[in-house]
């Protein structure tokens, strides 16, 4: 939905949702965060909790249904990941989930640190 307002000249539009994702501007979202827990300390995070429950993708949005979780495991995740790195390893669909799962477990740490 889109809502035009003007004012002093100038003609504003406000988008009240996003219909789509820029992978561009994910990118530079993505990396900006990344440098400013760098600059605040943030460079290693020991994985002191490696389990994790995990929604299955199919599922998040599969509402009014009651989905089953599965386990995940995180050094899973960062070892395959790493791997895209040291082996030349194509990435596929499910490192963005292994991606999240790390930004997750990122989020938790630097949330409790603080």
């Amino acid at each position: 939905m889109n809502f035009q307002t003007s004012g002093a000249g100038k003609n504003i539009q406000l988008i009240t949702h996003m219909a789509t994702i820029d992978i561009n501007k994910l990118e530079i979202l993505i990396n900006s965060l990344l440098n400013n827990l760098k600059t605040k300390g943030f460079t290693e995070l020991a994985i002191d909790e490696d389990y994790y429950w995990n929604l299955p993708v199919e599922k998040m949005s599969a509402f009014p249904e009651q989905p089953e979780l599965t386990v995940g495991s995180l050094i899973d995740d960062v070892h395959f990941l790493y791997s895209i790195i040291e082996e030349d390893y194509d990435p596929c669909f499910l490192d963005i989930e292994r991606i999240a799962s790390v930004l997750r477990f990122i989020s938790a740490k630097v949330t409790f640190r603080a």
